[in-house]
């Protein structure tokens, strides 16, 4: 009822690159995500006011987790199409 109107964005919001010779590969897939949740929310979520959270499976969860408190007070709802993963 509350959650912001979802709107079509033109560029990517985050580019993330995977090549098996990188250092990324020997890298826990945890810190990996803290990394780009921190990155998220310098360089997207700063200037937004509110934001929906798709997906409560394992990554939508671990992505309100690694959010700052700022960056969790933003979050207006979390979306999935499973009814189980909203409880």
């Amino acid at each position: 009822e509350d959650c912001p109107p979802l709107v079509m964005v033109e560029r990517p919001l985050v580019v993330y690159r995977h090549d098996t010779s990188s250092t990324s590969f020997s890298t826990p897939r945890k810190m990996l995500f803290q990394i780009k949740v921190a990155a998220f929310e310098q360089t997207v979520l700063r200037t937004w006011d509110a934001l929906t959270i798709w997906g409560a499976g394992r990554d939508g969860k671990e992505f309100y987790k690694c959010l700052s408190p700022e960056g969790r007070a933003k979050v207006r709802c979390m979306c999935d199409l499973d009814p189980a993963k909203i409880k």
